[in-house]
Order: structure tokens, then sequence, then C-alpha cells
């Protein structure tokens, strides 16, 4: 048993846990429940002694981590003083190796081995992404995650440790100067050192963290961290090798940041590019949120297209060939059950060659559709957000009211003109937008126009699930006759204003 003294009769100190130049953890036993907890205290014992801003920094961190409330997140169960005055903190002891020590352990025969143990861990990443998307949206952002701040327990737990540094941030991407709702601590202490040294690890900052030209911290300097820890599983090393102010200068120079897929071949290019977004250097190149980076390796690792990389047509036929082999297995055999059945008739060999040509290419064709659509979504969606970003509310309800008369504008296009047709629905069903006025207004899901079309209802609720994809439906032409339409949609995030912009284009069947 260690020599530290109960902090008061409930707790019994077991073990050192470990230690830090300020603080350490121990291991204790709470006799009222009947279980080993974690204690995270101040050093007592040094010379200097513990400055006010020490202690405001560990309270803040106590008063965060207590009130983040999530399955990937420690849970906080006291917070109390020792009988110098000094505070500690009790929490959820959880048993295991950080993500660090498990990606040393990665060492496979060979390169491929090595990187099939990594990837195995890209679920666990996903719920780490999960994870910090909760915390934004209680207005936290981490600002010093890295490998060593994230424990893997014994039985699939997941958690993120190390609040210390955490930064409040207003919903709209500023920093806020008031205490959050949800945290009952001001923001008076900015988390800078006396000689305002920078703060965080320095191979997972940020380049806002480093140089302010690069913009706020926000949560996508999170994005940026989960980027790098990304592309640490994907190759097995940290982007930069460097340290201390040689790996700074590296962030923020005017060179891309490191391309997974140059540094290991055997990573998958769709793959590579979520993680090159989420690395980008320039805040607003990367992903909105941790969520939306969870959601593309969500679509990677269920074999769905990853809106950040553009598929060739080659790939995207692989890809159907791929998940319809049975099919298609089925098909060529009956093919060649005919051909046998007719003695071999080289005339019906050179139709049946034909015709196997004419589905292959229809085939790259819609594909090829379905990609350009994808595309324009999303290079459309983000003309949308930058027209209308800084808007006031006021002015942004009225501005969305009318939005039919500044599409054009922000488009670069006229939609009434152009060989496809462009719509805007909101998450309800509402169609914002329409090249016909006499649909706008109507529910996709409720108004009586559309409940013959069970194509088109089921496309509709891909919508509503999913923040981006494609689809097919049928739906009347502007000559009154049945068309069928490839349909791209992503989501337009305009301050609490949730829509769907819609692309579609007509194909034959």
């Amino acid at each position: 048993m260690s020599s530290h003294k109960p902090y008061n009769e409930n707790f019994d100190i077991l073990d050192t846990i470990g230690e830090g130049a300020v603080g350490r953890v121990l291991l204790a036993y709470d006799k009222r429940v009947e279980r080993n907890v974690a204690i995270k205290e101040l050093k007592t014992d040094r010379p200097e002694g513990i400055s006010d801003r020490i202690i405001t920094r560990f309270l803040r961190e106590a008063k965060i981590t207590g009130q983040l409330e999530h399955p990937g997140i420690i849970p906080v169960y006291e917070l109390d003083y020792k009988q110098d005055g000094t505070p500690f903190y009790a929490m959820k002891n959880v048993q295991g190796m950080t993500f660090h020590d498990i990606l040393r352990a990665c060492k496979g025969e060979n390169e491929e081995e090595s990187f099939k143990m990594r990837i195995s861990l890209l679920d666990k990443f996903i719920t780490i992404c999960e994870a910090l998307a909760y915390a934004h949206s209680k207005g936290i952002v981490h600002r010093d995650l890295k490998l060593g701040n994230i424990i893997l327990g014994e039985f699939g737990e997941v958690a993120i440790i190390d609040w210390g540094l955490a930064k409040l941030y207003m919903t709209d991407g500023e920093e806020d100067s008031t205490p959050s709702s949800h945290i009952t601590i001001t923001e008076e202490d900015s988390l800078k050192t006396i000689d305002g040294a920078i703060l965080g690890t320095p191979s997972f900052m940020a380049p806002e963290q480093i140089d302010k030209k690069f913009g706020k911290i926000s949560p996508k300097t999170d994005v940026y961290s989960l980027g790098v820890i990304l592309f640490t599983i994907l190759t097995g090393k940290r982007p930069y090798r460097e340290k201390g102010d040689a790996v700074l200068q590296k962030i923020v120079d005017n060179k891309p940041s490191p391309s997974a897929k140059e540094r290991l071949s055997l990573i998958p290019p769709p793959l590579s590019a979520i993680c090159s977004k989420a690395m980008s250097k320039e805040p607003n190149q990367r992903f909105e949120s941790a969520a939306d980076l969870a959601g593309e390796l969500k679509a990677f690792r269920d074999g769905r297209l990853v809106s950040v990389y553009a598929y060739t047509k080659k790939e995207l036929f692989k890809r159907f060939v791929a998940k319809n082999k049975v099919v298609l297995l089925a098909l060529f055999g009956v093919i060649a059950a005919i051909i046998v059945g007719s003695a071999f008739s080289v005339d019906f060999a050179i139709k049946a060659h034909r015709a196997r040509s004419m589905a292959e290419n229809a085939l790259i064709n819609v594909t090829g559709l379905s990609q350009s659509a994808v595309s324009m979504a999303r290079d459309f969606t983000e003309k949308i957000v930058r027209h209308f970003a800084n808007y006031p509310s006021k002015k942004l309800s009225a501005e969305l009211k009318n939005i039919s008369s500044v599409l054009p504008a922000v488009l670069g296009l006229d939609p009434v003109k152009s060989p496809y047709q462009i719509w805007i629905m909101k998450n309800d069903g509402t169609i914002v937008y329409d090249e016909d006025p006499k649909q706008i207004g109507l529910n996709l899901f409720t108004a009586r126009l559309y409940q013959n079309f069970p194509e088109l209802l089921a496309f509709g609720d891909s919508i509503r699930s999913e923040p981006w994809g494609v689809g097919y439906y049928s739906f009347y032409g502007k000559d009154g006759k049945i068309i069928y339409k490839i349909g791209a949609w992503n989501v337009i995030p305009l301050k609490d204003r949730t829509a769907k912009f819609i692309i579609t284009y007509p194909y034959s069947r």
C-alpha cells in the first residue's frame, strides 16, 4: 500500500497509476460503494508550491470532464479538497492501454500485416470522433487530443482523458467570453502560460493553435488532431517526425499536409482522401465537425461512396461488380446456357457480346452521372454556405424564403435552364425551392402529388436519414410524361437551419 494518507474516511490510497510535472493519478478504494477509483491530485511536495493559476486549471478540467456525460469520456464521481486545501477529484478507473501503446504493438511479419492490424482499430477511432462530436455539441474543444490521451479498455471501452487545456467556444465558431450554460466556470483564464508559450502537443496541434493567421480555435481544431491520429493509424507513423520548434514550423509552412497514401501505397484512396481533408492546414477546408468525419469513415467502412473522394468510372464499375457478384454470375450463367443450347451459334455469340458491352457501357454512364451529381451537389452546397454564412438570423430567414431569386447568382447558372433539376428540402420534407413554383411549400411525404411515386418517397427517406448520398427515382417530366432520374444530395448547414440540396439528372432505363 502507498504511503499517501487518506483524503478522508471514504478513500484508501492503494497505488500510483501515473504522474506528470504538476499532478499525479492514484488508485484508490472508495469504501462507500466498495469499488476502485482513480484520484487525480496536484503535487503538493514541489518546493515552489502550487500557483493559483494551476489550481484554476485543475478545477476547470474537473468541472469540464464532470459535465461531459458520454461513454467515451471518463466520468467524474466527486470533486473535493484535501486537508491542506488543494483540490482533488475521483473518477472511474479505466484499466487498459493508451492508443499510443496499442499502435506500437501493431507489428506484423510484414508491412501489409501491420497495416491490417492498425486498420482494425478504425471502429475505435470512429467512437473517438463521436465522443469529440458530443463535447463540441456542449461548446467544448479539447485542444490537446493525442494518442496518449485516449485509453482503450480491456472490454472494448474507449475513453478520452486529460481535458486540462479544453476551451469554451460559441456555436458560431467565435470565442466565448462568458460561461457556457453547461460549464459553471469563467473564461477569464485563457489557458495561456505567463510567458505566452503555445499550449498543446506539437505533433498533434492544428495550425491555428500556433499562428493566429489561420483563424480561431474551433471544433475544426480537434478535427485536425483527429486527422493526425488517423494518419498515424493508416501509416504507423506521425505525419511529422521532427520535434519542438521544427515540427511547429512544418505545421504552419505553405506546403500542404503530408498525404497518407504517398507514405504507404496499401492505403485505400478514399480513406487517404478523408485523412487529407481532416488534416488540411486551412480550417475552412476541413470537415465541419468531428461528426462529419465520423460519417465519412462509416461510409467507407460500410462500403458506401465517400463524398470527399472523386471516383473514376472504372472504380465505380468495379464497386458495382463487387457488390453484385452473385447476380452477375447468375446472369452470365444464363447467357452461357443459352449459348450452349444454341449449339454455340457464332451469330448469337456476337450478339451476346454486343449486348454485354452495351450493358457495361450503360452501367458506366449511369455511375458516371451519379458521381457527377455527387460532385455538383457538394460544390453547390459549399457555394450556398459561403453566400449565407455571415447573414444575421433575421436577414437569413428572409433570404431563405426568397432563395429562388438568389440561386442563379449564388450557383453561377440558371437552374430552370440547366439540363438537370435542382431542389432544396428541409428535413421534415418541406420543399423550400423547386423549378416548379407550384411545388414550393409542399411536403414530399404528405402531399397527394407525390403519393403515386414510391421510388421518390424512398429517395426522400434517404435524404432525411443521411447527410449526403445518391439514389434513383421516377417522376413527371416537363412534358407530363414519366422520366427516370439519378439524384444526389448534400446537407446545407446554415446556423440552426438544416436543409438538403438535391440535384438530379434524367437518364434512360
